[in-house]
């Protein structure tokens, strides 16, 4: 039996499956996904969507920081007003990577903030430091550890701000 249908963020001007339900948000349509028996457009999100929705996710990590809090993607879902979730790994990577990528290399990634629900860091979290030439201890070898202080900084950096 198949799930509810998760959003799809399709550029502005596309159109949708048929019998699948819109709504506007900053320019971009999200579009639940075909129900069984319709045939998936299977692409990856849009450059401009991409771009757009780094910079919204990126005014939320700086919330959450000055707040002195993590989030998860469900979370940062609610604030953008979008169903994040249904991002793939590599959507995730490429889009925290977009909004860490003018982060000061003495800076923690904001993208520390993003935790699952166990209070953990995601797996994102160290591809998306790989991506932007950041060194970041092996899981056996005290990534926790390394995560966490990053996040007591980020909330030290990110008080005043």
């Amino acid at each position: 039996m198949a799930g509810p249908a998760s959003p799809r963020l399709e550029p502005t001007g596309s159109t949708p499956p048929a019998g699948a339900t819109t709504a506007t948000t900053n320019g971009a349509r999200v579009t639940a996904e075909p129900t069984p028996g319709e045939v998936a457009q299977n692409r990856a999100l849009p450059e401009a969507a991409l771009s757009e929705l780094a910079e919204a996710v990126g005014l939320v990590l700086r919330d959450v920081a000055r707040h002195q809090s993590t989030i998860t993607w469900s979370g940062i879902s609610r604030r953008v007003d979008l169903d994040l979730p249904w991002l793939r790994g590599s959507e995730q990577r490429e889009l925290l990577t977009r909004v860490d990528r003018d982060t000061p290399t003495g800076e923690p990634l904001l993208s520390a903030l993003v935790v699952t629900g166990d209070h953990a860091p995601t797996g994102v979290y160290h591809e998306v430091a790989a991506a932007l030439g950041r060194e970041l201890p092996h899981p056996q070898n005290g990534l926790q550890q390394h995560w966490q202080m990053d996040v007591l900084r980020l909330h030290s950096l990110w008080r005043h701000r």
